[in-house]
């Protein structure tokens, strides 16, 4: 039980902005661009693949961040107690909750068309490279 509490707090799943961020946009492209009048299930079944990939992406993301950051989190009052900095969890175990997540998200992708699933490949080193670009830039979003 205390091993999924700590991972419930390595991917912040109980702050869900982060997932919601990522989800709401794509929510909005598929219905401006999904035909309402057709099968709706299609729409919900849709709709529940990017809820689903955004909360498996978003979580992978939190826990790369947290390996690329585990020295400076330890020396912020705000995140020196997340799982990693801490040491309540290990890198070996936080890589491999993070390749586990990236897994199950490429399992929903492979429901979406071959040039979706290209385009989601190639973003993943730029959103895996985005921690980095706090290093050298103040504003790292602008790198996305």
């Amino acid at each position: 039980m205390k091993q999924i509490s700590l991972f419930i707090e390595l991917i912040r799943l109980k702050k869900p902005i982060g997932f919601m961020l990522l989800f709401w946009p794509c929510a909005w492209g598929l219905t401006l661009a999904y035909d309402l009048s057709d099968n709706l299930n299609k729409y919900f079944f849709y709709l529940i693949l990017f809820f689903l990939g955004s909360i498996l992406m978003r979580s992978a993301g939190c826990i790369v961040n947290d390996i690329f950051d585990k020295d400076f989190d330890k020396q912020v009052t705000r995140t020196k107690n997340r799982p990693i900095a801490s040491g309540k969890v290990s890198i070996k175990i936080a890589i491999i909750y993070s390749i586990t997540l990236c897994l199950l998200a490429f399992f929903v992708l492979i429901n979406f068309n071959n040039l979706t699933i290209l385009l989601a490949l190639g973003s993943m080193p730029l959103a895996f490279s985005y921690p980095l670009m706090k290093r050298f830039t103040y504003w790292p979003q602008l790198f996305l």
